[in-house]
């Protein structure tokens, strides 16, 4: 698996609140700068599951398991084994999480995403049901 966690800084925004967004949803130690003809991206690679387990760990504590789980499977690419997930930069910023549903909308200072790569589909499967469990009523379900 590798993850790979993006996020543009425009040139109206502040590098460091970026920054602060990116460390407020992520363990990031360093990331890269690449420039774009419009603006920085900022990019943090890992190559592991547990790379996302605070993320996972806000996830369940906000109850948002089954939003996550279907951007995860609607974001499916089959031909790139991979899927992606976008959170609202601006809510980062304040160290709240707000899951963006990229084919819907576009927030206005943009979003940080999350593409995660897989070896296989089972790989996929079992992420997902790591990540975000099948639920029932509001509770998790065993597979």
């Amino acid at each position: 698996m590798e993850v790979t966690v993006c996020c543009p800084v425009f040139p109206t925004e502040d590098k460091q609140l970026v920054e602060i967004a990116l460390a407020n949803l992520f363990p990031i130690q360093e990331s890269e700068e690449q420039e774009t003809k419009t603006y920085i991206e900022l990019k943090a690679l890992w190559n592991n599951q547990s790379s996302l387990s605070s993320i996972r760990q806000r996830i369940h504590e906000l109850r948002i398991i089954d939003v996550v789980r279907k951007r995860l499977v609607s974001n499916w690419d089959d031909l790139n084994t991979m899927t992606r997930l976008c959170f609202e930069k601006q809510a980062a910023c304040v160290d709240k999480l707000r899951v963006v549903d990229d084919a819907q909308e576009t927030p206005p200072l943009g979003f940080i995403e999350i593409a995660i790569r897989f070896q296989s589909i089972s790989e996929f499967e079992n992420f997902l049901n790591w990540f975000t469990p099948r639920t029932s009523s509001g509770q998790m379900v065993d597979c």
